[in-house]
């Protein structure tokens, strides 16, 4: 009984693996940080890299301060002051300071707070963002949805302004 205990969990648990300069181990082993580091999320092909990491195990939760994500199957980077990561529903918040580089379709967007949902693979944009196209023109939005999958992008109440200024 004890052996399928062990194995029923192993099957729900994200296997997440650490390589850091200092990792902390507290609370029962239900908190694991990591400073100046990085973590691997097999499932979910996801490398994440910040100051510190902190996974909270009981939560399903990591939260990490001037982290950097990326997706290995896709040329997406986002950076951001703070990164709240639900492994359970697969659900990414950033927060401060946000910046995607999205390499394959040659755009940059900057804003104050995103979201990204791993499974249909769309980042959302709250409140004012700016992005900027392969042609240097800007789109100022108060809020956007960006399918990746897709290669669609949706703006909301949208100024642009091409390189030379026009509006």
């Amino acid at each position: 009984i004890f052996f399928q205990i062990l194995f029923f969990n192993k099957l729900f648990a994200k296997e997440i693996e650490f390589d850091a300069s200092d990792i902390e181990i507290s609370d029962g082993q239900n908190l694991t940080t990591a400073n100046n580091g990085i973590a691997k999320i097999k499932d979910d092909g996801i490398i994440i890299e910040g100051e510190k990491i902190k996974y909270f195990k009981d939560k399903s939760l990591i939260i990490v301060e001037q982290g950097k994500i990326s997706k290995i199957d896709l040329n997406v980077n986002i950076t951001s002051g703070r990164i709240e990561y639900n492994l359970e529903i697969g659900n990414i918040n950033f927060t401060d300071k946000v910046g995607i580089e999205d390499k394959i379709n040659k755009l940059i967007i900057y804003s104050d707070k995103i979201g990204y949902d791993l499974g249909s693979q769309k980042i959302f944009g709250k409140g004012y963002t700016k992005i900027i196209d392969e042609f240097e023109n800007i789109y100022e939005v108060s809020g956007f949805q960006y399918s990746i999958k897709d290669r669609i992008i949706k703006l909301a109440n949208t100024k642009v302004s091409d390189r030379n200024k026009n509006t």
